[in-house]
């Protein structure tokens, strides 16, 4: 908490100091649009409030599908006799993930092209979570079916720094780093089925926890409206 709050303040001491400072000939900043890749898909929508700060509304979504199948063998001694289980596994794994965030950035001009920024602000995330598969055992095609699905939320608070650079009128490219610190809840559901045996048995699990992290280097181009 004492670091969001020192942060805000700085933040907010340095637009108060800088934002009179149109002498230094710097392009009038747009509202814009941030389209970032190379890291999870996100876009963003950026409010001007002034030539030294703006709002930035994000949102990331990222949905993947993953199945295969695969053979396995496994080998041990019982009484002296080598004894050999065979298995057929097939299945995957869905996974979508969202995160809305919206943050504050302060500005400041390097030269005429070039801006460094720093930017604060909370997001809240939400993560689901299916893996499912199918093992057989074919010496005795014994069928058991498994089910895992995992539901978390997550809320936190996002710190962003970074440069920007025009490339045109109406294009430039940003890089950034951000960290965030986290609060994570989440709800477990699993399910084993074995259709040869007629049994089926399910859990239910909950935790929660936090989580801090620096992620890598971030690309984005800005479109200006």
């Amino acid at each position: 908490m004492k670091f969001i709050v020192i942060s805000l303040l700085v933040l907010s001491s340095l637009n108060t100091l800088y934002a009179q400072k149109d002498s230094l000939k710097t392009r009038e900043y747009k509202n814009g649009i941030q389209l970032y890749f190379l890291t999870t898909p996100e876009l963003s929508y950026i409010r001007k409030l002034s030539t030294m700060s703006a709002l930035r509304l994000g949102v990331e979504v990222e949905s993947s599908s993953d199945s295969g199948n695969k053979n396995r063998e496994n080998r041990y001694i019982q009484d002296t006799t080598l004894k050999i289980t065979s298995y057929k596994e097939s299945g995957g794994q869905d996974r979508f993930k969202i995160r809305v965030s919206i943050a504050y950035n302060f500005y400041r001009p390097l030269d005429e092209k070039l801006r460094w920024y720093a930017g604060l602000g909370p997001y809240i995330g939400r993560d689901i979570n299916i893996f499912s598969y199918t093992n057989i055992i074919t010496q005795i095609e014994d069928i058991a079916k498994h089910k895992k699905e995992v539901n978390s939320w997550s809320l936190g608070i996002s710190f962003n720094a970074g440069l920007e650079y025009d490339i045109s009128e109406r294009l430039a490219l940003l890089a950034e780093y951000r960290f965030r610190a986290e609060t994570k809840g989440e709800n477990i559901f699993r399910s084993d089925t074995y259709i040869n045996r007629k049994q089926q048995y399910e859990y239910i699990e909950k935790g929660s926890g936090s989580s801090w992290s620096l992620q890598r280097l971030r690309l984005a181009l800005i479109f200006r409206l």
